[in-house]
């Protein structure tokens, strides 16, 4: 398990990749739970360029075209940089 968790940290490591794994299983199986505890707190404890990654965990669970996909995606990154903005506001207001 170690073996694949460090390809995984390498995948993310390289110059050449946009940073997206996919992780398929049967149901049950543990995807989540690897997912969640295994592979997440390695990939936000990095930093790439000195910024510190953070990770978006997306289920494909009835997605069923790449337009879908697509939707899920623009969701999550834009929650992401609604949470981002808003612990910016805070810390400029604190100052």
């Amino acid at each position: 398990m170690d073996d694949l968790v460090e390809s995984i940290l390498d995948y993310i490591r390289a110059e050449y990749t946009d940073y997206a794994i996919m992780i398929n299983g049967e149901w049950g199986s543990g995807k989540t739970y690897f997912w969640n505890h295994k592979i997440k707190p390695k990939i936000e404890a990095m930093q790439v360029d000195g910024k510190r990654l953070t990770a978006i965990y997306m289920s494909l669970y009835g997605i069923s075209n790449l337009e879908e996909i697509s939707k899920k995606i623009f969701i999550e990154t834009t929650q992401l940089m609604d949470r981002n903005l808003k612990k910016y506001m805070d810390a400029s207001r604190s100052c």
